[in-house]
């Protein structure tokens, strides 16, 4: 059996066949639960960074409210596909504008202009070469002919557009490295920076617009990387410390400048340090917030000051770090932007959590004395960092740490270990409060076995459990280190991993249970085995050993039943060469992992095969970074690791042989595969990742199978309503069954509903559920408003679409939201 160690394990354990029916399409769609947060790899910003936050009030004085946009390579926010752009309302996330047309890189600096959401980067919205968009609230449109290279920094100064970059022109006209637009044209400020390479800071301070970079000279008058503009000329800013050049910010009526040289305060005439330089990293934004100057980098401290990557600074107080609500800092690469919004400060960077606190992946809300998630719920959805999922006697199993999949409620909260099975739908528990991990399924003399640590009902069960159908229970004595594989061999099971000793008795990374007790493989390994299977009758086991029996066995060994032998010389080359895989494809042993030979033979993809006799290459493709799970699908090989080949050859995480080449699937995935598995005729992929394809959005987990391709049905369409205003609406209804991994949606007037307030109109209630996969076609698909407003009322309908790319749409129905005095059933007191 194959098994496959990572972040995220898929072992496949057993298929239950289930033909495709009439036409179908090969595709994707959405695995499970929708999961809070905004990273492939719970998610906040799902699957890489934030770049730069900013505050949008799409009505001004009316009645909706502000919005957080934030930019960067994320692919996801909250529970919703958002392509690199997204916007938060105060409750949850959204994207902006279309989500599919980015061609080249991920904007860098977002600004408001005019009510407009600009946004700048290369080749941003679809407008390669513009460098500089914005969003009209329809569509993405340029700004003139944009500027001819890249935008580092933009300011409105007045009342115009002002954007610092690397360019030279700007609409055409001569614009050196800083322009403004007025709206409709592009005007240079005088003859701009006329020495040097780049604008990338741009701050105002009283009434004149403060300018720094990389240059000498800007509008010809000599400077050391900082200037002034006043509206019509050029000066310098008596810049003596030429590595103080900006992020900029104002504290109490004072600029301050900061750069690798620490932060520098300006007295009007000079420049006084006042925070060191950091003692390693750098400073990349200030904020000024509750009388404090904030500061965020990639820093670890300054001088004898611990700060990790945030810090803040006053006169009074001095340096210190940021409290978290453990006392500790954060964690993390970088702070890369930081916005004041209503009486929070909100960071955003390259970080997995600040204080500790869940739900903070990228991004998080400092109200002064604690951090906060911006999503609501955040113990919802599957945190696949240590999640693993197997196909067991026609049951689809899962565990890992979760609260809620494929809406289904667990017990416990999301530090809680569940484990669920599913046998059509819904999800079901297997148990509750279990802690440790697991790493492999199999069935053995008809239980669900597992390996790994287990602690259910206060017993620690190390090494391998069995499931009697009420609990776990331990099989045989404990084991000294992690159990990583499993596999049924010639009528025993197998246990594979980093173990010495079984009750005490010496078994080495290998032993078998004969139902009774554990006995040794030989003298086994000296090295953990990390992957189970069999072939031709034999055992293999892989994994990061380089002897079995004590005979020289490079990272793979077979076992006949009485001894381990060697595969010629094994798998070798790379820095930590490893198997991680096993699998038989076309009559051949598969092997895959992180090397760049198999028995002397070069090898570039890290997928090798064995024929009996010897040791071929699968390809020449290059997937450096290693392959951490293969599977046999549909009668081709696919395999999925930490490999990214760009999105030109669309083989990112995860790619199909086709007997000859490694081909993507669709545009493969935006964060490391570490498992999958064949269950019910379909392909289970899981690891690091929020989109599937591409286009696909669906955290941690993803399904490729055969769909059929038919319209889908609205068995029961949703029904006309009339509520009180300050009451909660309901719409719900129903999708027939048989199309698997149906998206929803639900409109108002035309327009797709965002969750969260204003999601349905400006200054309405709070919508949850407008968006979402289909789990399951027997409970109904609802759409609520809490809080519901006279401004909600309007025709509202369901959109359903098929993996397939096939949409129905329901008949839209009347929602009257009637006046405070009248107070219809559900209406809040």
């Amino acid at each position: 059996m194959n098994k496959v160690l990572g972040l995220i394990l898929v072992v496949v354990l057993g298929l239950s066949p289930a033909g495709a029916r009439g036409q179908t399409c090969e595709t994707w769609y959405a695995g499970g639960e929708e999961m809070p947060g905004v990273g492939g790899s719970p998610v906040v910003i799902g699957g890489g960074s934030i770049f730069d936050l900013t505050v949008w009030d799409p009505d001004g004085s009316g009645p909706a409210r502000s919005k957080l946009l934030a930019c960067g390579t994320f692919g996801a926010a909250g529970s919703t596909q958002a392509d690199r752009l997204a916007m938060w309302n105060g409750s949850h996330w959204a994207p902006i504008g279309l989500q599919t047309n980015y061609t080249q890189n991920a904007p860098t600096k977002m600004a408001v202009f005019n009510s407009e959401v600009i946004v700048a980067g290369d080749g941003v919205a679809g407008l390669p070469g513009q460098h500089i968009a914005r969003w009209t609230g329809i569509a993405w449109e340029p700004l003139g002919t944009g500027v001819d290279s890249g935008v580092s920094a933009m300011i409105v100064y007045n009342g115009e557009l002002v954007v610092g970059g690397s360019f030279t022109t700007a609409g055409g006209v001569t614009a050196n490295r800083i322009a403004r637009w007025n709206g409709s044209t592009w005007q240079p400020l005088g003859t701009g920076i006329t020495s040097g390479t780049s604008v990338n800071h741009l701050a105002e301070f009283n009434g004149d617009l403060i300018v720094g970079g990389t240059f000498t000279a800007a509008g010809g008058v000599a400077v050391t990387n900082m200037a002034r503009w006043n509206g019509s000329s050029w000066s310098s800013m008596n810049n003596t410390v030429s590595s103080t050049n900006g992020p900029f910010a104002t504290l109490n009526g004072q600029l301050h400048a900061a750069g690798s040289g620490g932060v520098y305060r300006y007295t009007g005439t000079a420049w006084q340090q006042v925070v060191l330089a950091p003692t390693n990293g750098s400073i990349q934004c200030l904020a000024p917030f509750s009388d404090e100057l904030y500061i965020g980098g990639s820093f670890d401290g300054f001088g004898s000051v611990q700060a990790f990557r945030i810090a803040r600074w006053s006169s009074t107080n001095g340096l210190r770090h940021v409290i978290s609500n453990s006392g500790a800092g954060t964690s993390g690469t970088s702070v890369r932007s930081l916005v004041v919004r209503g009486n929070e400060l909100i960071a955003a960077g390259q970080m997995s959590q600040f204080g500790g606190v869940p739900g903070t992946e990228n991004i998080g809300r400092w109200n002064g004395t604690t951090w906060l998630s911006t999503v609501e719920g955040v113990e919802s959805g599957l945190n696949g960092l240590d999640s693993v999922v197997g196909s067991v006697g026609g049951l689809l199993a899962l565990s890992g740490h979760f609260q809620k999949l494929g809406g289904v409620t667990f017990p416990g909260t999301a530090v809680s270990r569940n484990t669920a099975w599913l046998d059509g739908s819904p999800w079901a528990s297997f148990g509750s409060g279990l802690t440790a991990a697991l790493y492999s399924f199999e069935t053995f003399n008809g239980e669900m076995v597992a390996g790994g640590s287990i602690i259910s009902g206060g017993v620690i069960h190390s090494g391998v459990s069995r499931w009697d159908g009420l609990t776990w229970q331990g099989i045989g004595g404990s084991m000294n280190g992690l159990v990583r594989a499993l596999a049924v061999f010639n009528g025993d099971l197998i246990a594979g991993g980093e173990f010495t000793s079984v009750g005490g008795t010496n078994m080495n990374r290998v032993a078998r249970w004969n139902g009774s007790n554990w006995q040794p493989l030989g003298s086994g390994m000296n090295n953990p085995v990390l992957t189970l299977h069999v072939y031709n009758g034999e055992l293999i086991a892989g994994g990061s050993f380089t002897t079995a029996d004590g005979l020289t066995a490079n990272r793979i060994a077979r076992w006949n039943g009485s001894s381990w032998q060697p595969l010629s010389s094994g798998i070798t080359g790379g820095s930590s060469p490893t198997v991680r895989a096993l699998t038989t494809y076309n009559g051949n042993l598969i092997a895959g992992g992180n090397f760049t030979s198999a028995g002397g033979v070069s090898v570039l993809s890290a997928v090798a095969q064995w024929n009996g006799s010897t040791w071929q290459a699968v390809g020449v493709s290059s997937f450096t970074g290693g392959v951490r799970a293969l599977a046999v699908w549909n009668g081709h090989l696919f395999a999925g690791g930490n490999f990214d080949l760009g999105s030109t050859s669309g083989l990112r995480f995860i790619a199909r042989w086709n007997g000859s080449l490694w081909t993507p699937l669709g545009s493969g995935m935006n964060g490391t595969v570490t498992g999958m598995t064949v269950h019910n005729n379909q392909l289970f992929v899981t690891g690091e990742f929020s989109l599937a394809g591409g286009t696909v959005f669906s955290p941690r987990w993803a399904v490729y199978g055969l769909v059929p391709t038919v319209a889908p049905s609205i068995m029961v369409p949703p029904q006309a309503q009339e509520v009180g205003s300050g009451s909660v609406l309901t719409l719900n209804a129903f999708a027939s069954p048989g199309i698997p991994g149906l998206r929803y949606q639900w409109y108002r007037n035309g327009i797709a509903l965002i969750n969260g307030w204003d999601g349905a109109s400006p200054g309405g209630g709070f919508v949850t559920k407008s968006m979402g996969t289909v789990h399951d076609a027997t409970r109904p698909i609802l759409l609520v408003i809490k809080d519901c407003q006279p401004a909600d009322a309007g025709m509202y309908h369901l959109r359903l679409t098929s993996p397939c790319g096939l949409s129905t749409d329901s008949p839209a129905v009347t929602v009257t939201i009637l006046g405070d005095e009248t107070c219809t059933p559900g209406c809040l007191p």
